[in-house]
């Protein structure tokens, strides 16, 4: 899967860092064979993403999962969604299985379109501002992402771009259960 999101990114992005956190798959492996930056540390996922946007060159940070699989467009959408007064722009996730499931994301994307929520883990965000927002609380091991958001609004407009999608396989849901998934 993580070939796939790399490909899927590959002519739209500069550079892409991989941060692995002791993944038992072939992430490492992979991402090294495409020719990718890979950082390996125990760490949780905040840890992780501090570490790449720390080293990325770039003046926007767009977060994915190795799970997930853009869209052709995806950065120019978000880029497109991202005006002078918005300074991160989440995307919408939809499940890559064609089954009832794309129905569990549709509800749960709704809440997207309220002020005070979280939008999600994957965004494009200027790297300025993330910083300025202090980048992810690394105590956090899940609901970092709202916590992030929640601070970002205090320096940013944060939009949710409804054109922009990803698709992610069901990997987790399936293995936690859906309840279990939505409340981490």
């Amino acid at each position: 899967m993580i070939s796939d999101c790399i490909k899927a990114l590959r002519n739209q992005v500069d550079e892409i860092i991989i941060f692995d956190a002791g993944s038992k798959d072939n992430t490492v492996t992979i991402s090294r064979a495409l020719g990718e930056k890979v950082y390996v540390e125990n760490s949780n996922a905040s840890e992780g993403r501090n570490c790449a946007a720390k080293r990325s060159k770039g003046d926007y940070l767009l977060f994915i999962d190795g799970d997930c699989i853009a869209t052709p467009d995806l950065v120019r959408k978000l880029k497109e969604e991202m005006s002078a007064r918005a300074g991160a722009v989440y995307v919408k996730v939809l499940p890559i299985e064609k089954n009832w499931s794309i129905l569990f994301y549709e509800i749960i994307s709704w809440t997207n379109y309220l002020p005070f929520t979280g939008k999600g883990p994957i965004f494009l965000v200027k790297k300025d501002l993330f910083f300025k927002a202090g980048a992810y609380d690394e105590e956090y091991v899940c609901g970092e992402d709202v916590e992030l958001t929640l601070r970002l609004l205090k320096h940013t407009r944060v939009k949710f771009a409804t054109e922009a999608v990803v698709y992610t396989i069901m990997r987790r849901m399936k293995g936690q259960g859906y309840l279990k998934t939505l409340v981490e």
